[in-house]
């Protein structure tokens, strides 16, 4: 029961077939596996959807709205004023602003595609912050915290 509502798994019989001869999916031999894809959903706060995937009178796509290219924008924009600012050296430099540069063209291209435009902020954010000393200070500092949690600390 998912917050007050139930839900209905089934096993389909090739499902069966693979748990009775591999014991689970991840054990079924490279060659064995036919073509799938996998798609994850999570769907918060909502009483009454619907979900189709794979339907063939179903299409889905994801747009990027204008106020989203503008948040895409100004994000280019400052990154290429305070990236000269980070005391990054030069060849780190370049790494974030070429990564700009490719998520400069992906906002101008006719159907810009918002995974691209989020995998591009992250690494150029990523490349700029281990680019520092403070970076890398912050990036020691949760790879601590995540091995003490980790065990329990």
């Amino acid at each position: 029961m998912i917050a007050g509502y139930y839900t209905y798994p089934k096993v389909t019989a090739a499902g069966g077939n693979i748990i009775e001869q591999y014991g689970s999916l991840k054990n079924v031999p490279e060659e064995k596996r036919g073509n799938f894809s996998q798609t994850t959903v999570h769907m918060n706060g909502s009483h009454g959807s619907n979900l189709n995937i794979g339907g063939n009178n179903v299409t889905q796509s994801t747009t990027v709205t204008l106020e989203q290219m503008a948040e895409v924008n100004k994000f280019a924009e400052s990154a290429r004023g305070l990236v000269p600012l980070l005391g990054l050296d030069t060849q780190q430099q370049d790494q974030v602003l070429e990564t700009v540069k490719a998520l400069e063209e992906e906002s101008e291209s006719p159907t810009p595609k918002r995974n691209v435009l989020v995998e591009l902020m992250g690494k150029a954010r990523d490349l700029a912050v281990l680019g520092t000393a403070s970076g890398m200070v912050t990036a020691f500092e949760h790879l601590a915290n995540g091995a003490i949690a980790a065990i329990g600390g």
